[in-house]
């Protein structure tokens, strides 16, 4: 069969062009970028660190002022300048930094940087109200309760940062310096664990008891609220050491003993 030039045009003309892989991937990361810039610009406009403070004062009960918000790598939200407003004379709270993030597994990420949180001692608890369960732990063993209504999932961390225990004319009476806290779930079958590691430089307490280079890691579960892993510590002072995070919990025989006396 004689070949016309009809089939060798046929032959020479150019497949129909297709997008290939490649070229979506691009347009994919090109949208992403495009939409992660116009987030760095609503998030760090003033418009828009007011929403976020209003979303955290619906959450957390506290009334923020941010003074710069940006985005972060990889996409966290960055909280700088962070302080709470209040009408008290005494206590407070302010960050260098707080940190929101999602990772890849869906745990959602709290890093706090440099704060300062000042409790000052009421008839009706401590200032501030939302840190008011903090102000009145005296046992490790209390800490799965300030977790209590916090989401699964969730990694808390906090950095170089102070607290500061006050009476309520506002004159201190212990302090945590170089505190940090490590928090982080644990999901088995059937059951839900908290590690914890805690750290503090200093602690000051009345009465001249203090401490440094305090560390301690354990766990906690429904059952058991403390289950050590680590603790170490160098206390000094002449009187006994209170109870409190950074303290050693007493034994049961202890515990026991105390409440015959009383």
């Amino acid at each position: 069969m004689t070949r016309t030039s009809c089939d060798f045009e046929d032959e020479l003309r150019a497949p129909p062009k297709r997008l290939s892989a490649v070229g979506c991937l691009t347009t994919l990361v090109l949208l992403v970028a495009l939409a992660l810039i116009l987030l760095a610009v609503l998030v760090s406009s003033k418009g828009g660190g007011e929403w976020i403070a209003e979303v955290l004062r619906k959450k957390t009960g506290l009334d923020l002022q941010i003074g710069e918000a940006r985005l972060g790598l990889p996409f966290d939200l960055v909280l700088e300048k962070v302080q709470a407003r209040q009408k008290e004379t005494y206590g407070g709270f302010k960050a260098a930094e707080i940190r929101l993030g999602i990772r890849l597994d869906g745990a959602v990420e709290v890093g706090v940087k440099g704060a300062e949180l000042d409790l000052v001692k009421t008839a009706d608890g401590w200032l501030p109200d939302a840190f008011d369960r903090i102000g009145g732990l005296s046992d490790v063993r209390d800490t799965p309760a300030l977790l209590a209504d916090v989401p699964r999932g969730l990694l808390l961390k906090v950095r170089d940062s102070a607290i500061t225990w006050s009476t309520p004319d506002g004159e201190p009476v212990s302090l945590v310096k170089g505190f940090e806290l490590g928090v982080m779930p644990i999901e088995t079958p059937g059951r839900r664990l908290w590690f914890y590691e805690l750290t503090a430089r200093l602690v000051q307490r009345a009465g001249g008891v203090e401490g440094r280079n305090v560390r301690r890691c354990w766990m906690s579960t429904a059952e058991n609220p403390y289950v050590e892993i680590t603790y170490r510590a160098f206390w000094g002072g002449d009187v006994p050491i209170p109870r409190d995070w950074w303290s050693m919990p007493p034994v049961e025989g202890q515990r026991e003993a105390r409440q015959n006396e009383k």
